[in-house]
């Protein structure tokens, strides 16, 4: 095990030398504001993401163990993986705080949008829209900055933290901007009735589901027990579902791609077209982790149910 000295001058060396190289003063003269958070925040993640990775065994295990179930990496792919992992991620819990500096006004230092014309043309319907993501590059900044490029409102999906004063806290940061949070327990009933009211219904699709409320699809070669009931208020009410990911660009701010529309299957009984569509959601969740998988959420034990043939 490394002393402490070398491995915080491994968490500096990530910021000046790494993945993140380009946090340095150079090509920021439009970004105002917004560079002592993201120099802050690179440089937080670094060293506490390299502390991290070294005294959390646990959650390290796990990642490795997701990463080459998943990837089909060897060991020592999965650990460099993994190392960028845990920078990336406690970046991401150092930049949640300073998410309250975003507004309509400099939304561009911190996010760029694209395809948001889908959602635009997809509320035209009148049934809303609900919107397909996950714990990939910095959901909570892609969230809060949602009410400056969407032309309606957002309800997030959430899990309740514990204890009560921390869910508290985070979601008074979450809904400032102007979104709503809807605590997991009661999404059914909320999501129907913002949908009526034509607004934007947000799920994370990406934790693992119960046998009762999931079902099993496809996921990296197997399958995984998947919530099914984003497809089920999609089919019940016809609102569109759209994709729509983020993931951190090399000057610090993030790239948050609005997809088309996943269309729901034309045929068969509604459990079955449910089904299909969980399936659909699993392939565009995957899309992206592949792309860059040092920025999903693997010390979640999303393969703990993990099957290469589909349970009867």
């Amino acid at each position: 095990m490394k002393g402490l000295e070398n491995l915080l001058e491994d968490g500096r060396n990530a910021v000046c030398c790494g993945p993140m190289e380009a946090v340095s003063p150079h090509g920021f003269s439009a970004q105002g504001g917004s560079i002592p958070l993201i120099r802050m925040a690179a440089l937080m993640g670094a060293v506490l993401g390299t502390l991290w990775y070294a005294l959390d065994p646990r959650h390290r295990k796990t990642a490795q163990e997701n990463i080459r179930l998943a990837l089909g990496v060897n060991g020592s792919a999965a650990r460099r993986i993994v190392r960028a992992n845990f920078r990336h991620l406690a970046r991401v819990f150092a930049e949640f705080p300073g998410m309250v500096r975003m507004g309509a006004r400099n939304i561009g230092r911190f996010v760029e949008v694209h395809g948001v014309e889908h959602v635009h043309n997809s509320l035209k319907k009148g049934r809303g829209v609900l919107i397909l993501t996950s714990h990939f590059g910095n959901w909570e900044w892609m969230a809060y900055g949602a009410p400056f490029f969407l032309p309606a409102r957002l309800n997030i999906v959430a899990r309740p933290l514990r204890p009560h004063v921390l869910n508290r806290w985070v979601t008074a940061l979450r809904e400032r901007s102007g979104n709503r949070v809807i605590a997991k327990d009661h999404a059914l009933i909320h999501a129907l009735k913002a949908l009526k009211r034509n607004e934007i219904v947000a799920f994370l699709m990406d934790h693992n589901a119960g046998k009762k409320t999931g079902v099993w699809a496809p996921f990296f070669g197997g399958y995984v027990l998947t919530h099914k009931t984003l497809a089920h208020i999609a089919l019940k009410t016809g609102a569109p579902v759209h994709p729509v990911f983020n993931r951190r660009l090399p000057d610090g701010r993030y790239r948050i791609d609005v997809e088309p529309e996943i269309p729901p299957p034309p045929l068969g009984s509604r459990e079955e077209r449910a089904e299909a569509m969980t399936a659909a959601f699993n392939a565009a969740i995957e899309a992206r982790i592949r792309h860059t998988p040092e920025q999903w959420y693997w010390i979640h034990r999303r393969f703990r149910r993990f099957r290469l043939e589909k349970p009867c």
